[in-house]
């Protein structure tokens, strides 16, 4: 429960810090001589940065437009905007501080907007006039013209801005995009997990209810992250918090779908280990467990490169690097690779099933079960004895559960005054 309310306080935590101005309301210098000077006029002089529409219009190429002087300040608001509603993070860092950078005719502002550029005309670096064109496109797919209107018509005491340059109506907006967030997560996992439950049974399979109620978890959570992708961009909050919110958003959904491969593991686990419970072989009863373990590692490492290619880190680097220290990792794990392959040959050779009484390596109990690593079986001083399975390969395996008969040997005990016939009548 604590953990179900904590995820309120910190998405609203985080959004109020990345909703915060970070440049001031000073006006930015214009100086359009290098391409990251040129997107620091622009982004500066607009809000929430600085509020001079006219220096900012300073770096565009009006010349090869026909946009009149008095709609040009309002084409460089619909291009800001459409930047913060969408979350498309400019970054100015990034851009070269030359006046000619090698090689480069243009620059793009967001790698999201390929129709949105820098080019040089003259000795300055302006945003072009094709950009300038496509302006009022961009604005129609990316900006809710209603929404824009709604706000507009909002009482002053909602428009204003007590908390970090937050007003009202958007701080009261996120609240009730986390509170619906969260509604439609409990409908979604409720909803999958009750009718998940009355198809198994309608299908006759007998499953762990635990297991369907957590596999439903998942689905509520991608749920709750199609809410939070669709809500917050209306808000208007900027760009900064709505590229944090679309990396987060891509996080939490990408976990929840490798939890869901994860719990559906478990849930295909437990069907196929019923089935195999009424078979008459053992050898399934023992390769569900070890599938169902090498699936989860599969799955496991998949979801970690997946999640990382959702937060824009470069997977290929990452794998390049570790891939240096492959040789060391090799080394260190080599018993633990002697150990997978010694129970890929148990497996092959079945010298023993779960459940029969083996002996093996001086260690004599019951088998239960064979993993990846080890086989473990319970002793008959009910102690459970783990054996890495690249000795159990290796080692002498004497299997008492393969007997064709038992042999018993016990001692007649006779006094001297017993008659012969009834000893001979017992033989």
């Amino acid at each position: 429960m604590k953990r179900f309310f904590a995820l309120p306080f910190t998405l609203t935590l985080l959004s109020l810090s990345a909703l915060s101005p970070t440049v001031g309301s000073a006006q930015a210098p214009v100086d359009c001589s290098t391409p990251r000077r040129a997107a620091v006029t622009f982004l500066g002089n607009l809000p929430p940065n600085g509020n001079a529409p006219e220096n900012a219009i300073r770096c565009f190429d009006w010349a090869h437009t026909s946009t009149p002087t008095a709609e040009r300040a309002h084409v460089a608001r619909q291009l800001k905007q459409v930047l913060d509603i969408s979350g498309y993070w400019v970054k100015v860092d990034e851009l070269p501080d030359v006046a000619a950078p090698d090689g480069a005719e243009h620059l793009l502002l967001a790698d999201e907007l390929p129709d949105v550029y820098l080019e040089k005309v003259g000795n300055d670096w302006v945003i072009s006039a094709t950009s300038v064109r496509a302006v009022p496109r961009l604005y129609a797919e990316h900006v809710n013209e209603a929404v824009e209107r709604a706000v507009a018509q909002l009482p002053a005491p909602l428009l204003a801005k007590p908390l970090f340059g937050v007003a009202w109506w958007q701080l009261l907006g996120l609240l009730l995009s986390i509170l619906l967030a969260l509604i439609a997560r409990a409908f979604v996992s409720w909803l999958v997990a009750a009718q998940g439950r009355r198809l198994l049974s309608l299908r006759g399979q007998g499953v762990d209810t635990g297991i369907v109620a957590k596999a439903s978890k998942p689905l509520g959570t991608l749920a709750m992250a199609a809410v939070l992708y669709f809500l917050p961009p209306i808000l208007r909050c900027g760009a900064r918090f709505n590229d944090i919110a679309n990396v987060a958003v891509r996080v939490l959904a990408a976990s929840a779908v490798v939890l869901l491969v994860y719990r559906l593991v478990d849930l295909a686990s437990d069907v196929f280990a019923r089935r195999a419970a009424k078979t008459e072989t053992k050898l399934d009863d023992q390769v569900v467990p070890l599938v169902r373990k090498t699936l989860k590692v599969f799955v496991v490492a998949l979801g970690i490169i997946f999640i990382l290619q959702n937060m824009d880190i470069d997977v290929g680097s990452l794998i390049a690097g570790a891939s240096l220290g492959g040789l060391a990792f090799t080394l260190a794990a080599r018993d633990t690779v002697a150990n997978l392959f010694g129970s890929v040959s148990i497996f092959a050779d079945q010298p023993f099933q779960v459940g029969d009484w083996v002996i093996i390596d001086g260690h004599e109990g019951v088998v239960e079960e064979v993993g990846m690593r080890s086989t473990r079986m319970r002793s008959f001083a009910s102690s459970i004895i783990s054996i890495p399975n690249s000795k159990v390969a290796n080692a002498a395996v004497e299997n008492f559960g393969l007997r064709l008969f038992r042999r018993c040997t016990f001692k007649l005990g006779l006094t001297y005054d017993t008659p012969p016939d009834k000893i001979q009548a017992f033989c």
